[in-house]
C-alpha cells in the first residue's frame, strides 16, 4: 500500500549546481554518497539519464551482505535543474537544483510509503542527502 502524501527536504549546498548535478547523476560519484551510513555501500549503479530512462542501484550492508535494490524510471529530466522519477513500487521523487549566490538550493520531494514510519523515512533520506551534499562540497573544494 502506497501513501501518496509527500515530504520535502531543502538544503543549501556550497557547490556549483552543475557539479551537484554531476555528482547526483554520474555513477562514478553516486557510489561515494548513496547510502545512509558507513555500514552500507552502494554497488551496481546504472543510469540512463533521459526521460523514460532509468536509475538502478543496490545498497549492500557491510555487516551481513543484506541487499536493498532501488530501481526508478525518469519521468522528467531538465539538465542541471530537475529530476522527476518514480521507483518500481510507485513512489515519486523530485530533485530540484536552484543556483543562488552561495551555491545551490536543493529541494528533494519524496512520497511516503506505508512499510516504514514517517520518521524512519525522513531520517533515511535526510542522511543520504546530507552524504551527497558533503561529498559534493568536498569535491568542489578540491577543484578550487
Amino acid at each position: 500500500m502506497l501513501n501518496k502524501d509527500s515530504f520535502y527536504l531543502t538544503r543549501t549546498a556550497n557547490a556549483q549546481h552543475t557539479l551537484l548535478w554531476e555528482t547526483y547523476t554520474n555513477p562514478k560519484h553516486i557510489k561515494h554518497w548513496n547510502y545512509p551510513s558507513y555500514d552500507w555501500k552502494c554497488i551496481d549503479i546504472e543510469v540512463n539519464l533521459k526521460e523514460g530512462g532509468f536509475f538502478k542501484c543496490k545498497l549492500q550492508s557491510v555487516k551481513d551482505d543484506f541487499l536493498l535494490e532501488f530501481n526508478a524510471v525518469f519521468n522528467k529530466v531538465i539538465n542541471n535543474r530537475l529530476l522527476d522519477f518514480t521507483e518500481s513500487y510507485g513512489r515519486n521523487f523530485i530533485m530540484e537544483f536552484t543556483p543562488n549566490e552561495n551555491g545551490c538550493i536543493i529541494m528533494h520531494k519524496a512520497d511516503y510509503e506505508s512499510q516504514n514510519s514517517v520518521k524512519v523515512q525522513q531520517e533515511y533520506i535526510s542522511l543520504i542527502i546530507d552524504n551527497y551534499i558533503a561529498y559534493s562540497e568536498k569535491l568542489q573544494q578540491s577543484l578550487l
